[in-house]
């Protein structure tokens, strides 16, 4: 029996299921070789025969995670204990743990006085995933109400917890940072309900996050076979990468397979002329779990061995050649130092590659291997006054005919020859855009591509740079999926980091008007707070109202997600986020119009979104309940859009009779829209202490709502 044993768990042998022991035989066997099967000793732990349950009902599996939760998992618990004593029915193991039938023949398990199984009742840890995160598991035949179980000790410090109820699906969210006093929880339950309990924000995925290929750029061609650099971003929880390369798109067979912990690895030995397609997997090496790369499997073409010589003109896609230019700073090819691009990277744009103009645009796509773009006196008489739409990669820039020349006229005067214009984009890693400045205290998540941008004209040999303009250039990032509605577009200037203030989201992206040559890139804000992990659920919510300054943190760099808000709080919320102008005093004899939340109070209650606890009280720093927080929420709504959301959907709660008929119709409006979500076992929970997470939430979601309008 011992060959069959590879963990703890699988350690529950089948030819072990149906052998009937004594009591006293299967103590004397060590829980390394038997376990209990059906028919074992129950306080020892039995076995699960989920094969029945299987066979008669394949759906819904009923009364499945009864025999989990009241075999299995005390089955695991007690057989990683040491076996120490059997007296007066009362079986002793390791770690303090006891186990032994009560009056009424139930069973209770405990550790160190707390309990761990009562009858019908189970709260275990989760032992298996103990290496990626603390979870427990508990369940009631009968269920229960406001039940008080003590964590583990190794849970000491947890502040709150988040609850899942287990079902077929898998784990479903239902209750967010259920708060920890002295060490305890409560639950309630209902009859045959499993949850998993976790500490407040932990990531349960344990899954490797989105990353992105940085080289070399799907579709991108002459790379050099000899040697084929690879680099990619790297993925949060992972701790090693596959790379697979394939001569097919399949990428069946795989011609070359490299796992790193690095996130960068070096091919050579390629052969020339051909396409090759390739792919990164993330793993997680504790359990298995896998991310492939963003836009999964890329391909790139090799060079051939003879570069055949480059002639001028070409399509609008990119023709390249010799452009008889000066290259800036360049006075000698023979020069020592760094390469300067040469021509043959430029690609040459003629009139005769300008298109007809799609929506008054003309549009030129940048060759994957090209460093600039050269916009020739022909090309610049053709475009005139027409917008010329660069394309770069995920990156469109739209320059007005009009700023061609006054680049020209900028650099030149108007006395000038006929000049070219020069443009280049090079694309940047995140350490080359941040290598001016500090880069760990940047609050920013790259969300799309990093670029240096330059423009140069070229006339009679002499080429000028240009660093600013005074009519706009439109930049136009596409996003990654995840990052739209909550991106900004950064620059450095001087050394400096600044967030372009003026942007648009559309519904592929974001763009802003430049002024200036330079680095830009397009970054998803990053929460400050300490107490604020990216595992946070609501961690995107409050990085986003950081970031515009609408949400603010309390003493020490912290925010508290778990804490309660109080009216003044959240008010002080919604007028930031519905950017309302000052209001006039309120008149409350509790609030001082020079408190810091005066301001916010007198305006809010101006524009109808609160009204006071009585004609002359305003209660600032009392909590706010959930209902209030939605009746607020819901006006906040109707005062920016004048009406309220129709979605067809109806939403109910157990307890919604609980919700005060002057909140309800805006609890109802609100779930149904999805700006509010409810807490356990489909309890709105109307008369609960909001937390500052969950306001943060709802705002983020109201904020997100009117984007999609």
């Amino acid at each position: 029996m011992i060959n069959y044993r590879v963990d703890p768990l699988i350690g529950l042998q089948p030819m072990a299921w149906h052998i009937r022991w004594s009591a006293s035989e299967q103590f004397k066997i060590p829980a390394s070789i038997y376990t209990g099967g059906d028919g074992g000793d129950e306080r020892l732990g039995t076995g699960m025969l989920g094969e029945s349950i299987i066979k008669a009902d394949r759906e819904t599996l009923r009364g499945f995670i009864d025999d989990f939760a009241l075999k299995t998992l005390p089955s695991y618990y007690l057989n990683r204990l040491d076996r120490v004593s059997d007296q007066n029915g009362i079986i002793t193991l390791s770690e303090g743990v006891t186990s032994h039938k009560q009056s009424d023949g139930s069973l209770l398990i405990e550790q160190e006085g707390e309990t761990l199984r009562d009858g019908g009742d189970v709260f275990f840890p989760a032992l298996w995933n103990e290496d990626d995160y603390q979870e427990i598991i508990a369940y009631s035949k009968n269920g229960y109400e406001n039940r008080t179980w003590k964590l583990p000790v190794q849970w000491k410090g947890t502040a709150s917890i988040d609850v899942y109820s287990i079902g077929i699906e898998g784990l479903n969210l239902i209750e967010q940072e259920l708060p920890v006093q002295d060490g305890s929880v409560r639950l309630t339950l209902l009859p045959g309900q499993a949850v998993s309990i976790f500490p407040a924000g932990t990531d349960i995925s344990a899954q490797p996050g989105p990353f992105s290929i940085i080289e070399p750029a799907d579709g991108v061609q002459e790379v050099n076979a000899s040697k084929v650099a690879l680099r990619w971003e790297p993925s949060a929880r992972a701790d090693s990468y596959r790379v697979m390369i394939s001569e097919n798109s399949s990428l069946q067979p795989v011609i070359w397979n490299h796992t790193t912990e690095d996130t960068s690895a070096a091919v050579s030995a390629l052969s020339p002329g051909k396409t090759y397609y390739w792919k990164v997997i993330a793993i997680k090496k504790s359990n298995g779990k896998e991310q492939d790369n963003t836009g999964g499997v890329l391909s790139f073409k090799t060079r051939n061995t003879v570069i055949p010589p480059e002639q001028g003109g070409g399509s609008g896609a990119g023709g390249s050649g010799n452009t008889g230019i000066t290259e800036p700073g360049a006075t000698n090819p023979q020069k020592s130092g760094p390469m300067q691009p040469t021509p043959a990277n430029y690609q040459i744009v003629e009139a005769k590659d300008l298109v007809a103009p799609d929506n008054g645009k003309v549009k030129v796509k940048m060759r994957e291997n090209a460093e600039a773009i050269v916009l020739t006196a022909s090309a610049l008489k053709q475009l005139g006054t027409e917008t010329l739409t660069l394309q770069w990669d995920r990156t469109e820039l739209d320059i007005p005919g009009q700023v061609f020349d006054q680049w020209i006229e900028s650099a030149f005067g108007g006395g000038a020859a006929p000049a070219k214009v020069i443009l280049k984009l090079t694309s940047l890693s995140r350490e080359q855009f941040f290598e001016a400045i500090d880069a760990r205290n940047v609050p920013a998540h790259s969300a799309g591509n990093l670029l240096q941008l330059g423009v140069s004209v070229e006339a009679d040999g002499v080429v000028k740079d240009l660093t600013a303009w005074k009519e706009a250039v439109k930049l136009h990032f596409a996003l990654q999926v995840e990052a739209k509605k909550s991106a900004f577009i950064y620059t450095i200037q001087d050394g400096k980091l600044t967030r372009l203030s003026d942007f648009r989201y559309s519904e592929n992206g974001m763009s802003a008007d430049i002024f200036r040559s330079g680095s830009y890139g397009a970054f998803v804000a990053a929460a400050s707070f300490t107490d604020v992990l990216e595992n946070h659920w609501a961690y995107e919510a409050i990085a986003y109202l950081e970031s515009r300054g609408i949400l603010q943190g309390v003493q020490e760099g912290r925010f508290e997600p778990g804490r309660s808000i109080t009216r003044a709080e959240f008010t002080a919320l919604l007028a930031r986020a519905l950017e309302l102008p000052e209001g006039k005093a309120a008149g409350f004899k509790d609030v001082d119009p020079d408190a810091w939340y005066g301001a916010y109070v007198q305006v809010a209650v101006q524009e109808g979104l609160v009204l006071g606890v009585s004609a002359s009280e305003f209660a600032p720093d009392r909590d706010i309940t959930r209902q209030e927080m939605v009746v607020m929420l819901m006006r906040a709504y109707y005062l920016r859009h004048q009406e309220l959301p129709v979605t067809g959907t109806t939403v109910s709660y157990f307890d919604e009779q609980a919700v005060a008929q002057w909140a309800l119709d805006a609890v109802k409006a609100a779930s149904e829209v999805g700006l509010v979500h409810g807490r356990a076992q489909g309890r709105f929970a109307p008369a609960t202490q909001a937390t500052r997470a969950e306001a943060a939430a709802m705002i983020y979601r109201m904020m997100n709502l009117d984007y999609n309008r």
